[in-house]
C-alpha cells in the first residue's frame, strides 16, 4: 500500500486512513480493506502545464508524513513489490465510461507512471 502511494504520490494516505478487514467469528483483523480516498493522487491539483515536466510537479509534494515518497519507497519496497512495480512497465489507464481524465492528462500520467516505476525499483534496491 505504502509502495503504491509512493508511486501515485498520494499526499493523504495516513495511518487514519486505511482500514482493516475483520473475520466476525474471530473478532480479528484478517486482512488490509481494499484501498479507497484517492482523492489527492496522480498529481490531482496539476494544471496542464504541470504536466510537461510531471517529475517537477511530484517533487513538490510530499506525504502525509512530511517525508518525501521516495523515502517511503526505499522504507517499505520489498522483492515482491519491486516485482509489482516491474509488472507497471507498460501500465495503461482502461477505458472507463463514466470516469474518465482528459486524452492529454492520461497520456501524460501514463508515461510519469511507467516511468516512475522503474526509478522506484532502482531507488528500492539503493536502501
Amino acid at each position: 500500500m505504502q509502495v503504491f502511494h509512493g508511486r501515485t504520490c498520494n499526499k493523504d494516505r495516513h495511518f487514519a486512513n486505511f482500514g482493516l478487514m475483520v473475520d466476525s467469528r474471530a473478532n480479528r483483523p484478517c486482512s488490509f480493506a481494499p484501498l479507497f480516498d484517492h482523492g489527492q493522487f496522480l498529481l490531482n491539483c496539476g494544471m496542464r502545464d504541470d504536466f510537461e515536466n510531471p517529475d517537477a510537479c511530484a517533487k513538490t509534494r510530499l506525504s502525509a508524513y512530511h517525508v518525501p515518497f521516495e523515502n517511503i519507497v526505499r522504507a517499505f519496497c520489498s522483492a515482491r513489490q519491486r516485482e509489482k512495480l516491474r509488472r507497471m512497465s507498460d501500465f495503461s489507464f482502461a477505458q472507463d465510461r463514466t470516469y474518465h481524465l482528459p486524452a492529454w492528462r492520461e497520456k501524460a500520467l501514463e508515461a510519469w507512471l511507467r516511468r516512475r516505476a522503474g526509478e522506484l525499483i532502482g531507488l528500492s534496491l539503493q536502501s
